[in-house]
């Protein structure tokens, strides 16, 4: 049991004693954005629903004020343990909280007392208030409405708070920014980098758009380094359209014969943007993901590293029998993910095999990319949780440039040229000055001498 101990302060004797209950990142992002509005002081413990069905029948259990359960209510929902942990929560001294996201239906036992809240948003709770305006509870078998459905005779509609939380931000009131431990996120590796892979954890997060923009950022920054960007989608790779480079036939030919590449036909198969930016496009034809097999890739990456500086890879979201391979390979691995489950639910997976494969101990570094110019309190519940999740702060936080930056995309321009002051392109910009002084030097690391 993971229990976060209080900070005594002036406001309270007796920190406020919590259990935390859920299962799934949905359902982990529903209790963080309560958690968040929950005095500093307070002592939490995390459970499972598996863990707090053994936790709650022990006599520890009777120190709890509050137990708060956000279960999953997807496909994988287990009605049975759902029903047992509010039993066994029901048994004791303590205020009971269901948290379920807004429209669940939910077939429960009644449970006298039991508050029910529907969001995020939530209302901004007080934790040691009367009960007068709660729900008294479910009836028996019964499903639990939406929030907006009318209330069935002799029934009390349940609150979900939207009003309340809508005047708060309405107002810009102090009371209404979630109070969150704050995440560190990891810091750059010492010994200079050669090799950075970019992975996204879906499709569509943006993970091309930050590696093209980048290496384009770092081959114009003084003093000049190569650079050298590797699409490796060999199926639907877009770096080259994203700087408007032509169909390169040769390619496609050497993935045809990637054990037979040199350094000469590698050369070919460079298209030159700039005097220190050249790029590896993806193959003209669909080809399949398993024809790279993980020699041809450190083929590949040991001819980028002997032609640049640095060498970006801009990896496919989808992994492959190589992407270990790259992951090895790279001083620096960035996630890239957005603010929402599907981000959260695919990190979650990516980690564990990371983890179990121990691919990426200290050089994993998460980008949380189209961050929105003015975050409210669901959204930055979001970002918490997902923190939460990854049990690290995110590496940087890029905003959303907005149309302008698939407008830029679309006609194959970097965003330094087509929106130089678009706050997507800024945070690139600053990213790339951040690694500017990481960047290995070809001379330095392959003669040793200055």
């Amino acid at each position: 049991m993971l229990t976060e101990d209080p900070v005594p302060t002036a406001e309270s004797d007796a920190p406020l004693r919590i259990c935390a209950i859920c299962d799934g990142f949905d359902a982990l992002l529903r209790m963080s954005a309560w958690l968040a509005h929950l005095p500093a002081n307070a002592s939490r413990s995390d459970l499972s629903l598996t863990e707090a069905l053994d936790i709650l029948h022990q006599p520890e259990a009777q120190d709890f004020d509050q137990i708060i359960l956000a279960p999953d209510t997807g496909k994988s929902v287990a009605p049975k343990l759902v029903t047992g942990v509010l039993q066994a929560a029901a048994s004791l001294n303590c205020d009971l909280m269901l948290l379920l996201p807004p429209g669940a239906r939910l077939t429960l036992p009644q449970i006298p007392g039991m508050q029910i809240h529907y969001g995020p948003p939530f209302a901004l709770p007080d934790p040691r208030a009367d009960h007068e305006a709660d729900r008294p509870g479910i009836a028996r078998d019964e499903a639990l409405p939406a929030p907006d459905a009318a209330p069935r005779p002799g029934e009390v509609a349940p609150q979900t708070g939207r009003p309340l939380l809508t005047r708060l931000l309405r107002r810009r009131s102090v009371n209404a920014a979630p109070q969150t431990r704050a995440f560190t996120a990891p810091e750059l590796p010492q010994q200079p980098c050669r090799i950075l892979a970019f992975q996204p954890v879906a499709g569509g997060v943006g993970a091309t758009t930050i590696a093209v923009n980048l290496a384009v950022e770092l081959s114009r920054l003084s003093p000049p380094s190569d650079i050298c960007l590797i699409d490796l989608n060999p199926q639907f790779g877009n770096a080259g359209t994203y700087l408007d480079l032509p169909v390169n036939s040769r390619v496609t030919d050497a993935y045809r014969q990637l054990s037979a590449l040199d350094y000469d036909s590698f050369q070919s198969c460079l298209l030159r943007l700039s005097d220190h930016l050249r790029v590896f496009t993806a193959p003209a034809e669909i080809l399949p993901v398993d024809g790279i097999s993980e020699r041809d890739l450190r083929r590949i990456i040991a001819l980028a590293r002997d032609s640049a500086d640095l060498v970006l890879l801009d990896l496919p979201h989808l992994i492959t029998d190589w992407s270990g391979t790259a992951w090895a390979e790279a001083d620096a691995i960035f996630t890239t993910s957005r603010a929402d489950v599907r981000s959260a639910q695919n990190m979650a997976r990516l980690l564990a095999l990371l983890r179990s494969e121990r691919l990426a101990d200290g050089r994993l570094f998460h980008l949380l990319n189209m961050v929105p110019a003015r975050p409210d309190a669901g959204w930055t519940a979001s970002r918490y949780g997902f923190e939460t999740g990854l049990g690290a702060g995110f590496f940087r936080l890029l905003p959303d440039g907005g149309p302008e930056v698939g407008a830029a995309c679309n006609s194959g321009t970097p965003l330094w040229r087509a929106a130089p002051d678009n706050p997507l392109r800024k945070g690139i910009l600053g990213l790339g000055e951040l690694l500017a002084p990481k960047i290995g030097r070809r001379h330095l690391n392959e003669t040793g001498t200055a």
